[in-house]
């Protein structure tokens, strides 16, 4: 980024969309949106440059709660209409993947006994093949819900009333916030930030910046059945690692294929690029021995970013 542009960064409002991945990227919504709450007159409406997204297979509601009792409960939680997106499959057996080979052609033999639509409604169950499955098969109507917050990132209504209207920064920023620990988010974080990169191709005139906010495993340590979570962790990193280095994301054979059912778009020239622009890591303890006391810690951190 130029000097030029971060100055304009700095001087104009900037449209931001924060997406969190799993139950982890969730807290950082609701965390986001509890300190919204706390210290703006009117809440999300003051912000119409800022879009929130949780994506999901667990299905189940989350909210936090505030000690300011004059803040509505709807405040305090993520609005299943307009801030969220559940992974959810239209089976009801098992399905055949023979049908679906691009599909077919990464998902592993061993896990196709977990793609049980009862299972799936209560989450990944920190099986990272699933819950890139759950991404892969919702993955053109994830691209539609993307490609409307990134293509149109302000209110025009209420950005003009808020007086911000002509003071819109030509970038966008986009943070994926999450873990890479559980199924859901070592599953899709990828494959989100990819899917941004195949959208950016498609906008002109609007730059978009991808941060990462990434809990690694000791967040989770002594956590009740742990076992995948240093497992998945591992993983991550190593295929983050992978397409983060130059040498790999611009050669043809090592780019990142989608691999989506029923999914028409081709990343030939937007997985040419690295996945993230800012990625930012967070262990446990940082080097001066603060420590997060619980992983939603993380999400009260992540929100401050």
């Amino acid at each position: 980024m130029s000097e030029h542009e971060i100055k304009e960064k700095k001087a104009l409002y900037q449209p931001t969309l924060v997406i969190g991945l799993g139950g982890t990227g969730k807290q950082v919504i609701l965390a986001l949106k509890k300190m919204i709450a706390e210290n703006s007159r009117y809440g999300m409406a003051d912000y119409p440059f800022l879009q929130l997204l949780a994506i999901d297979t667990d299905i189940a509601t989350d909210t936090c709660k505030s000690e300011i009792q004059t803040i509505e409960a709807k405040d305090l939680e993520i609005d299943k209409n307009k801030e969220s997106f559940s992974l959810r499959v239209d089976f009801n057996i098992v399905p055949d993947l023979n049908d679906f080979p691009q599909i077919q052609e990464w998902f592993p033999e061993s896990y196709k006994h977990s793609l049980i639509p009862s299972e799936l409604e209560r989450g990944a169950g920190q099986k990272k093949p699933i819950g890139r499955f759950t991404f892969a098969w919702n993955a053109s109507d994830i691209y539609s819900q993307l490609y409307t917050r990134l293509s149109s990132p302000v209110d025009i209504g209420i950005a003009k009333d808020k007086a911000v209207g002509s003071n819109i920064s030509g970038f966008t920023n986009v943070f994926i916030c999450g873990s890479v620990c559980g199924g859901t988010g070592a599953g899709t974080i990828l494959d989100t930030a990819y899917m941004i990169r195949k959208i950016q191709s498609q906008i002109a005139g609007r730059q978009i910046y991808i941060y990462g906010l990434i809990a690694l495993s000791s967040l989770f340590d002594n956590m009740q059945g742990d076992a995948n979570i240093k497992p998945n962790c591992y993983a991550s990193m190593v295929e983050i690692d992978h397409f983060m280095n130059e040498l790999n994301y611009t050669n043809k054979n090592r780019t990142f294929q989608p691999g989506y059912k029923n999914f028409n778009q081709e990343y030939v020239e937007s997985s040419e690029n690295r996945p993230f622009d800012f990625p930012f890591l967070f262990d446990k303890t940082n080097k001066e021995g603060f420590s997060f006391s619980t992983p939603s810690a993380f999400g009260e951190m992540a929100a401050r970013f």
